[in-house]
């Protein structure tokens, strides 16, 4: 059995990019406000464009390249095995520390709405969308569309509802607020309000036209994501305060908190908004991280029986390996492993940014059904930033990139082992 093949829309492109992402605009960005809301601000500002550029970069190489490997593919085209099974390494490990930090989050909302104890909640959301995996994703995935147009709706009706209580005095801006070392300590949580958008192209390989699909559901996602993104920023801190927000769990609701006061039914209705969309984040990143898992089996970098395909076409043993280390990672502070994901994620990038530079020059006779708006300029301005958040995400400490060699190592070993077993 193979994954199902065009069965997906551009919706559903959108949907899932939207859906991955939301999570971060619930919580997990408010930790940059602790270096100042114009600082986080303009981060903001550096992300979306950052990701304006790498999806168009990526829609053109998923266009050409239908992969349900997304990143790792493209780069060990362009620049061979190793390094390419090192971003697919660094996704998989990235997404399933994204699924224990969504978890994390949906606890964090939960504790606040609903009387149930948090590791008892943690078990039902991890069995609950494992089996829905396990009954077949496609069908879910409408599903998946549905409850993110109740996140965005979530997201826009908190702004609008906390904004008649906005106070530019809350937002902390004084003269000489904005620091080139603020902006930098910021990044990696401005990042959070974007990160992993991308990995909508794992669906590349099962969707009907990835030269239309593919490009237009990246856009339509990303537009809609940098609406509630700037709409939160601005209407959380304002309403609720930079120091009452900065550090909760729950901010949207911490600013509520302040902001409408004994208010209990918005704040119902907003509590509940973001548990649907953390939830939706968390059945889309285990989707992702699933066919990260898969194709990693597939090209040999893990035990060939975790590519195993049921009837429904999903990846039964990758979904499960997902579920256990997603819950494994969910009891871990969530700050530590959001920095450890940034830094994952922002490795990959600059590598892919690379490999499509160079698979334009090396296999330029081939046909795309999509080019990138820019072309070649689009790319160098998306590696410069590349390169400008990857130093940001490690605040130039070289030693935080040890893990990335050692995962490199690990990589490469793991590849070899995959071949002695091959040819015994």
């Amino acid at each position: 059995m193979s994954l199902h093949k065009n069965t997906i829309g551009w919706p559903i492109i959108a949907a899932i990019g939207v859906s991955i992402v939301v999570a971060g605009q619930f919580s997990g960005w408010n930790y940059g406000l602790a270096y100042g809301w114009l600082n986080m601000a303009v981060a903001t500002a550096v992300m979306c464009v950052f990701y304006a550029g790498l999806l168009q970069c990526v829609s053109e190489l998923s266009a050409t390249w239908p992969s349900a490997g997304g990143l790792g593919t493209y780069v060990a085209m362009a620049f061979g095995e190793r390094l390419g099974g090192f971003v697919s390494v660094a996704m998989a490990i990235a997404l399933m520390a994204c699924v224990g930090a969504v978890a994390t989050f949906i606890v964090a909302y939960a504790a606040s709405i609903l009387p149930i104890d948090p590791l008892l909640l943690k078990v039902i959301v991890f069995t609950a969308v494992t089996l829905l995996h396990l009954r077949g994703a496609r069908d879910a995935l409408w599903l998946t569309l549905v409850v993110g147009l109740i996140a965005i709706a979530t997201l826009l009706g908190f702004s609008a509802g906390v904004m008649p209580r906005f106070q530019a005095s809350n937002l902390d801006i004084e003269l000489g607020s904005l620091s080139l070392g603020g902006v930098i300590h910021a990044m990696p949580f401005a990042l959070w309000l974007y990160v992993g958008v991308e990995q909508a192209i794992t669906a590349s390989e099962e969707t009907r036209m990835p030269g239309r699909d593919i490009s237009r559901g990246l856009v339509i996602a990303l537009l809609v994501l940098t609406l509630t993104a700037f709409s939160v920023l601005l209407a959380a801190p304002g309403a609720g305060g930079v120091e009452a927000v900065a550090q909760a769990g729950d901010p949207l609701l911490a600013a509520l908190g302040k902001a409408n006061g004994d208010s209990a039914g918005f704040s119902m209705w907003i509590g509940l908004g973001a548990l649907f969309g953390l939830l939706a984040s968390f059945f889309s990143i285990t989707y992702s991280a699933s066919r990260q898992v898969y194709d990693l089996a597939r090209g040999g970098f893990l035990p060939a029986g975790m590519a195993q395909v049921n009837t429904r076409g999903t990846p039964v043993f990758a979904v499960l390996a997902v579920a256990v280390a997603g819950f494994a990672t969910s009891l871990i502070g969530p700050e530590r492993v959001l920095l450890g994901v940034v830094l994952l994620f922002t490795s990959s990038y600059l590598l892919t940014i690379c490999a499509f530079l160079r698979l334009r020059r090396t296999r330029s006779q081939e046909p795309r059904s999509y080019r990138t708006i820019g072309g070649n300029a689009t790319a160098y301005l998306t590696l410069i930033l590349s390169l400008t958040v990857l130093a940001c995400s490690f605040k130039l400490d070289v030693l935080i990139l040890v893990p990335i060699v050692v995962l490199f190592l690990l990589t490469s070993a793991c590849r070899r082992w995959g071949r002695l077993s091959a040819s015994q």
